[in-house]
Protein backbone atom coordinates (compact mmCIF):
# COMPACT_ATOMS: atom_id res chain seq x y z
CA UNK A 1 0.00 0.00 0.00
CA UNK A 2 2.75 2.65 1.02
CA UNK A 3 4.05 1.91 -2.96
CA UNK A 4 0.80 2.72 -4.26
CA UNK A 5 0.44 5.94 -2.44
CA UNK A 6 3.86 6.56 -2.86
CA UNK A 7 3.17 6.44 -6.68
CA UNK A 8 -0.15 7.95 -6.92
CA UNK A 9 1.33 11.60 -4.95
CA UNK A 10 4.30 11.58 -7.75
CA UNK A 11 1.91 10.86 -10.47
CA UNK A 12 -1.22 12.54 -9.18
CA UNK A 13 -1.39 15.20 -12.09
CA UNK A 14 -0.14 12.17 -14.90
CA UNK A 15 -2.97 9.89 -14.25
CA UNK A 16 -6.04 12.35 -12.49
CA UNK A 17 -7.40 15.05 -14.50
CA UNK A 18 -9.73 16.27 -11.98
CA UNK A 19 -6.58 16.42 -9.28
CA UNK A 20 -5.92 20.30 -8.21
CA UNK A 21 -3.41 21.86 -10.27
CA UNK A 22 -0.14 22.15 -8.70
CA UNK A 23 0.21 25.27 -6.17
CA UNK A 24 -3.41 25.69 -5.78
CA UNK A 25 -4.79 25.61 -2.39
CA UNK A 26 -7.97 23.01 -3.21
CA UNK A 27 -7.62 19.78 -1.87
CA UNK A 28 -7.47 16.41 -3.30
CA UNK A 29 -9.27 13.68 -1.43
CA UNK A 30 -8.11 10.36 -1.39
CA UNK A 31 -10.20 7.57 -0.13
CA UNK A 32 -8.44 4.93 1.67
CA UNK A 33 -9.63 1.50 2.46
CA UNK A 34 -8.14 0.96 6.23
CA UNK A 35 -9.15 -2.50 6.92
CA UNK A 36 -8.81 -5.40 4.41
CA UNK A 37 -4.66 -5.61 3.79
CA UNK A 38 -2.58 -7.78 5.90
CA UNK A 39 -1.38 -5.41 8.28
CA UNK A 40 -4.34 -3.45 8.80
CA UNK A 41 -4.72 -0.66 9.83
CA UNK A 42 -0.94 0.42 10.77
CA UNK A 43 0.08 -0.04 7.45
CA UNK A 44 -2.38 1.77 6.00
CA UNK A 45 -1.73 4.35 8.40
CA UNK A 46 2.13 4.63 7.52
CA UNK A 47 1.13 4.68 4.32
CA UNK A 48 -0.78 7.78 4.45
CA UNK A 49 1.66 9.15 6.28
CA UNK A 50 4.53 9.42 3.88
CA UNK A 51 1.47 10.66 1.20
CA UNK A 52 0.45 13.69 3.16
CA UNK A 53 4.31 14.49 3.76
CA UNK A 54 4.64 14.09 -0.22
CA UNK A 55 1.58 16.02 -1.12
CA UNK A 56 0.66 19.05 0.67
CA UNK A 57 -2.34 19.10 -1.64
CA UNK A 58 -4.06 15.42 -0.04
CA UNK A 59 -6.54 15.08 2.37
CA UNK A 60 -7.00 11.13 3.02
CA UNK A 61 -11.08 9.80 4.06
CA UNK A 62 -9.94 6.79 5.69
CA UNK A 63 -12.71 3.96 5.59
CA UNK A 64 -12.18 1.28 8.58
CA UNK A 65 -12.98 0.80 12.52
CA UNK A 66 -12.60 3.82 14.16
CA UNK A 67 -11.65 1.59 17.78
CA UNK A 68 -8.45 1.02 15.81
CA UNK A 69 -7.67 3.87 13.65
CA UNK A 70 -8.60 6.84 15.98
CA UNK A 71 -5.58 5.61 18.77
CA UNK A 72 -2.90 5.98 15.51
CA UNK A 73 -4.30 8.80 14.00
CA UNK A 74 -4.30 10.76 17.61
CA UNK A 75 -0.56 9.93 17.32
CA UNK A 76 0.25 12.02 14.22
CA UNK A 77 1.19 15.53 14.05
CA UNK A 78 -1.66 18.03 14.63
CA UNK A 79 -0.60 19.36 10.61
CA UNK A 80 -1.31 15.24 9.80
CA UNK A 81 -4.58 14.34 11.55
CA UNK A 82 -6.27 17.66 10.18
CA UNK A 83 -5.68 16.19 6.43
CA UNK A 84 -7.38 13.33 7.65
CA UNK A 85 -11.48 12.49 7.91
CA UNK A 86 -12.12 9.19 9.60
CA UNK A 87 -15.23 7.42 8.18
CA UNK A 88 -16.33 4.92 11.04
CA UNK A 89 -17.11 1.74 8.58
CA UNK A 90 -17.39 -1.60 10.89
CA UNK A 91 -17.24 -4.24 8.25
CA UNK A 92 -14.43 -5.58 5.75
CA UNK A 93 -14.10 -7.30 3.25
CA UNK A 94 -11.40 -10.34 4.39
CA UNK A 95 -8.75 -11.79 2.18
CA UNK A 96 -10.13 -15.44 2.29
CA UNK A 97 -13.36 -13.91 0.99
CA UNK A 98 -15.05 -14.72 -1.90
CA UNK A 99 -16.27 -12.82 -4.64
CA UNK A 100 -19.61 -14.25 -4.24
CA UNK A 101 -19.86 -12.97 -0.91
CA UNK A 102 -17.93 -10.02 -0.90
CA UNK A 103 -20.65 -8.91 -3.95
CA UNK A 104 -23.53 -10.40 -2.05
CA UNK A 105 -22.45 -8.84 1.53
CA UNK A 106 -20.49 -6.14 1.15
CA UNK A 107 -22.20 -3.11 0.70
CA UNK A 108 -21.20 -1.92 3.74
CA UNK A 109 -17.48 -2.75 3.93
CA UNK A 110 -14.82 -0.46 4.26
CA UNK A 111 -13.87 -1.03 0.07
CA UNK A 112 -17.70 -0.88 -0.81
CA UNK A 113 -17.87 2.58 1.42
CA UNK A 114 -14.82 3.97 -0.14
CA UNK A 115 -15.97 3.13 -3.33
CA UNK A 116 -19.02 4.69 -2.93
CA UNK A 117 -17.11 7.86 -1.60
CA UNK A 118 -16.08 8.27 -5.82
CA UNK A 119 -19.35 8.91 -6.94
CA UNK A 120 -20.58 12.25 -7.28
CA UNK A 121 -24.44 11.43 -5.44
CA UNK A 122 -22.66 9.41 -2.70
CA UNK A 123 -24.92 8.34 -0.61
CA UNK A 124 -22.19 8.75 2.05
CA UNK A 125 -21.95 12.48 0.94
CA UNK A 126 -25.53 13.43 1.66
CA UNK A 127 -25.32 11.33 5.24
CA UNK A 128 -22.40 12.80 6.46
CA UNK A 129 -22.18 16.32 6.48
CA UNK A 130 -18.44 17.11 6.86
CA UNK A 131 -17.70 15.99 3.91
CA UNK A 132 -16.15 18.95 1.76
CA UNK A 133 -16.24 16.99 -1.56
CA UNK A 134 -16.14 13.39 -3.31
CA UNK A 135 -13.16 11.72 -3.25
CA UNK A 136 -11.16 11.89 -6.57
CA UNK A 137 -8.92 8.58 -5.69
CA UNK A 138 -9.37 5.28 -4.10
CA UNK A 139 -6.57 3.43 -2.67
CA UNK A 140 -6.92 -0.06 -1.17
CA UNK A 141 -4.63 -3.33 -0.29
CA UNK A 142 -7.04 -5.59 0.41
CA UNK A 143 -9.15 -8.36 -1.10
CA UNK A 144 -11.64 -6.77 -3.80
CA UNK A 145 -13.65 -10.14 -4.33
Amino acid sequence: MIGRIILLAMTVSDFLPNAPEPGTSKPMWIAVDAMGADFAPALAIDACKIALNAQPSFCIRLFGDAGQLQPTIDALSSAQAERIELVDVAEQIEMDSSPAHALRRGDNSSMAQALDSLLPDSRLLDIQATRSSQSQALVSSGNTG
